[in-house]
C-alpha cells in the first residue's frame, strides 16, 4: 500500500480473519465519497446541457442525422467486434 511517498507492505491477512470495524467504515465511507466525487457536476457539460435545453425549448436545436447515425453504426460496430 502507498501512502504519500512512502510504501508500506503488509502480510496477507489469512483467510477468515475479520477486518477491524473501524477500517470497515472507513473503507465504505472513502467509497462514498469517491462515488459522490464521480458523480459531481462538470461546469462545461452543465452549460452545454442548459445551451442544448435553451435551443430545444425556443425551437432552433436542429439534428444532424448523418452523425447520429455515424454514432449508432460506430457503436453497434465496435459492440459486434469487442
Amino acid at each position: 500500500m502507498k501512502i504519500g511517498d512512502r510504501i508500506i507492505l503488509r502480510a496477507p491477512r489469512p483467510a477468515g480473519e475479520r477486518v477491524p470495524e473501524r477500517r470497515f467504515a472507513a473503507a465504505k465511507l472513502l467509497a462514498t465519497i469517491t462515488q459522490a466525487r464521480d458523480w459531481a457536476p462538470d461546469p462545461e457539460r452543465a452549460a452545454r446541457i442548459a445551451e442544448l435545453k435553451n435551443a430545444v425549448e425556443s425551437g432552433s436545436y436542429r439534428i444532424d442525422h448523418r452523425r447520429t447515425a455515424q454514432a449508432m453504426l460506430g457503436e453497434l460496430i465496435g459492440e459486434a467486434l469487442a
